[in-house]
């Protein structure tokens, strides 16, 4: 019973790191020819067919997104809210009142380029997106109290991996 136990574990732990692997060559090349100067790359299969890249450019941080076959779906990068133009802070305004941001990223797709960004008014959090024409778009809407425990849901999972992570940068001979 043990060993079944064991070999279950060791299965799981195998499947769970293959999401870790690196991407596709096609993802790979599409990426290097668009983010040449990339540096301090992680990889992680985001969904079936979709590779998700962290990564540092000229200081800022980035995250993007390819599938499978190399075709770019999505760039994010992380802003400051006093990165953000005035008219994005206007249209926030004239929605919300009280509100505080508390994220902010620039976003582009194929389809638009706009800032997406998480917002906290009324008790509430909410993850809006307003586009380059200035549409803005409530995408997810929740309870102060959701939030946060999202957040602390999001912490334990980076702790989790954090853990993976330092346990498979051993030395080789000790495994």
């Amino acid at each position: 019973m043990k060993k079944l136990c064991l070999l279950a574990v060791l299965v799981f732990v195998g499947l769970n790191g293959c999401s870790k692997a690196p991407a596709p060559k096609a993802v790979m090349e599409a990426f290097e020819a668009k983010f040449a100067n990339a540096q301090n790359v992680k990889w992680e299969m985001e969904e079936q067919n979709k590779w998700e890249a962290d990564f540092a450019l000229d200081g800022k941080e980035f995250s993007v997104c390819f599938d499978g076959s190399g075709q770019w779906l999505e760039t994010e990068q992380e802003m400051t809210k006093e990165d953000l133009p005035d008219t994005v802070l206007q249209i926030l305004s004239a929605q919300f009142q009280d509100f505080e941001i508390e994220e902010v990223e620039s976003v582009e797709t194929p389809e638009t380029k706009g800032y997406e960004l998480g917002i906290e008014t009324g008790g509430k959090a909410i993850e809006v997106f307003v586009d380059e024409s200035g549409k803005l778009t409530i995408k997810e809407e929740k309870a102060d109290d959701d939030a946060d425990e999202d957040e602390d849901a999001d912490a334990a999972a980076d702790e989790e991996n954090s853990d993976e992570t330092n346990e498979n940068e051993g030395d080789p001979g000790e495994n």
